[in-house]
């Protein structure tokens, strides 16, 4: 029988909150400075990649099954 081991999982590495803002900053920091563009984001990126997803379409059929 192993000995090692303790049945603990190990801890999850985690980032610097501010190592994760200015990742965040870098990618997003200028989108919703233009309506405009926020809007054509929404619309041809993210809305067709919500929609494709199995957890959105499972909760939408669940919401739509409510009296």
């Amino acid at each position: 029988m192993p000995t090692d081991g303790g049945g603990r999982k190990p801890e999850p590495e985690l980032d610097r909150l501010s190592n994760i803002l200015k990742t965040f900053n870098d990618n997003f920091g200028t989108l919703f400075a233009d309506t405009d563009r926020v809007a054509k984001r929404i619309r041809e990126d993210i809305a067709p990649k919500v929609a494709a997803d199995k957890a959105f379409q499972n909760g939408k059929r669940s919401i739509n099954r409510v009296p």
